[in-house]
């Protein structure tokens, strides 16, 4: 599995209350659309699957903040220029046929994989 350091760029709050993280790795995080990587800042280490296109040159995740754990803290308290740590990619989606029309159903946070799936499509 590999680590590197992220810089966040950009944070975009939805009208929803997802938040939205935009980070620029130090060296390649390569993923496939759907998988997921370790997000580690001061309040810990957790798993975020990547909204971002697996081709962007960035890293991005969505979440609501609305927990209150110390890792959401520690994520709210994040300016752009700050630096936290992925170590991924992890896990994965079942591979879809692009011949193949598809139908993605999510409720809330859980559109994250298919975010980054669609960005796949639409490249």
């Amino acid at each position: 599995m590999r680590i590197t350091s992220l810089t966040l760029e950009t944070i975009t709050e939805s009208a929803t209350g997802a938040v939205e993280f935009v980070f620029v790795p130090k060296r390649p995080l390569p993923f496939r659309a759907g998988q997921a990587g370790l997000l580690i800042t001061g309040g810990g280490g957790k798993p975020f699957t990547f909204t971002s296109g697996d081709r962007s040159g960035r890293i991005s995740i969505a979440t609501t903040l609305h927990s209150g754990s110390r890792f959401k803290r520690a994520l709210a308290d994040l300016a752009p220029g700050r630096r936290v740590f992925a170590a991924g990619a992890i896990g994965t989606l079942p591979a879809a046929d692009p011949a193949e029309s598809q139908v993605l159903i999510a409720q809330g946070i859980g559109i994250t994989p298919f975010l980054s799936m669609a960005s796949r499509a639409a490249a």
